[in-house]
């Protein structure tokens, strides 16, 4: 374990914690790590209480649409036998779903999963916005395209391979995601592993996307992968161009539940569709208008982006 200006490290792990109510850290070590390394990880940076609800509330919709099997407990997370499938709605539904019917099924479980007001407020804990407040040594523009990370026991669905976000999410050469796992996470349950100082490489260039959902980039072989061990309330952040990957739900018949974040220095350009349109894709996408419907007028995060001056690219 290592002491670096008041921050404890161990392969990259900053004592960040909400625990900590003294909040006593070098910011500057802080930026210096995550901009050297590409990635930090931050265990119980939000609290655990906080991680299961939404995960309560996310498994409650599901068990609704008929995706889990309503014998076991609801935080237990389980799988209907026989269900593999990739839970994120795409326009090449075909991949993935037997029918469009089954598709749309699973679109608008989609749907209302963005909608979830413990989501919503999940991507602005303060704990966060101050942890990316630091990072940016100033204003955060949260993302509106943030979304879930689903990932169904079993060979036959192939995990996300590695890539780089940028190539998705445009505008701000410095943004960055958060990964939040909803939930405890064994090693049977796979996870999410980061390459290193790859985002030191830049934008590494792809072939046509035409028909795929993530195109793999290439990666030298190396064993230096770094995949934590996450509890609820842990977190993941990396830059947009660091390299990371999905790794396979071994686990019997549980789902691997998770939701994503994406935050960048509010005076970057920015990219209008990864504000103005909450992250559902094709063939039905939400408006605003429908995630907020039931808020009170009054909640500080409706239409926070409306508040400053952005530059849109």
């Amino acid at each position: 374990m290592k002491v670096l200006g008041g921050i404890r490290y161990h392969a990259f792990v900053v004592d960040f914690s909400i625990q900590n109510p003294a909040r006593r850290y070098d910011r500057a070590a802080l930026r210096a790590k995550a901009m050297s390394e590409g990635y930090l990880f931050i265990p119980q940076l939000v609290p655990k209480e906080t991680v299961l609800a939404l995960r309560s509330d996310a498994l409650q919709v599901l068990q609704d649409h008929g995706w889990l099997d309503p014998d076991f407990p609801l935080m237990h997370g389980a799988t209907r036998y026989g269900l593999s499938y990739f839970a994120s709605p795409h326009k090449h539904w075909e991949k993935f779903f037997s029918s469009l019917e089954e598709f749309n099924r699973w679109s608008r479980a989609y749907c209302e999963l963005i909608r979830l007001r413990r989501f919503q407020e999940l991507g602005q804990h303060p704990a966060l916005m101050e942890l990316f407040e630091s990072l940016f040594e100033g204003p955060v523009l949260p993302h509106g395209a943030n979304g879930y990370h689903h990932l169904f026991p079993g060979d036959i669905i192939q995990p996300a391979p590695a890539h780089q976000d940028h190539h998705f999410f445009h505008g701000s050469t410095n943004m960055w995601a958060a990964w939040i796992s909803l939930g405890d996470l064994p090693p049977e349950f796979g996870g999410l592993e980061i390459l290193p100082r790859s985002h030191n490489s830049g934008l590494i260039p792809l072939g046509s996307l035409a028909g795929k959902v993530i195109e793999e980039v290439p990666v030298p072989e190396s064993d230096g992968w770094f995949r934590p061990t996450i509890e609820a309330g842990d977190v993941l952040i990396y830059h947009n161009l660091s390299i990371h990957r999905g790794l396979h739900n071994r686990s019997k018949n549980r789902l691997r539940l998770a939701a994503s974040y994406r935050y960048q220095p509010r005076q970057d350009p920015v990219h209008r569709d990864c504000l103005l349109t909450p992250h559902s894709l094709d063939p039905q996408r939400l408006s605003w208008e429908e995630v907020y419907a039931d808020w009170d007028p009054d909640h500080p995060l409706r239409y926070y982006w409306k508040k400053w001056i952005l530059n849109f690219a």
